[in-house]
């Protein structure tokens, strides 16, 4: 385990030196202090001290694009894309304010995507 950023370059940096033909291409986020998230698939994780704290996380884009409510998926379909959104972020969020800044994304998202009302679709289609 790394302790510095130091450290963690070194070690990165042995990693890619596995790689002969060199394809293994590294691009690593090392936050500046330890308020800051560092993004991984489908998740931010910050550690500060000995408390790690994680979010769903979305990397940004210029348009936020999913599936649209009016496009021509089946509906079953179509409902399990928030579904599993909000599912998503039920399961990767480690407080509950974290977890309502990653649900005002997911929101955010689907409202851009055609869905009228997600905050009621979240609590009606929940299991």
């Amino acid at each position: 385990t790394a302790r510095t950023l130091e450290e963690a370059q070194d070690m990165f940096t042995s990693i890619a030196s596995q790689d002969p033909d060199g394809r293994l291409k590294w691009e690593v986020d090392f936050p500046e202090d330890n308020s800051q998230f560092v993004p991984f698939p489908g998740t931010e994780i910050r550690m500060e001290e000995s408390e790690v704290s994680y979010r769903f996380f979305r990397k940004s884009q210029k348009k936020n694009i999913t599936l649209h409510d009016r496009s021509h998926h089946p509906l079953k379909t179509k409902v399990e894309v928030p579904h599993n959104f909000y599912r998503t972020v039920e399961m990767s969020s480690s407080s509950p304010s974290l977890k309502e800044e990653s649900f005002t994304v997911v929101d955010h998202l689907l409202k851009c995507n055609g869905y009228t009302s997600p905050l009621t679709f979240k609590d009606t289609y929940w299991d």
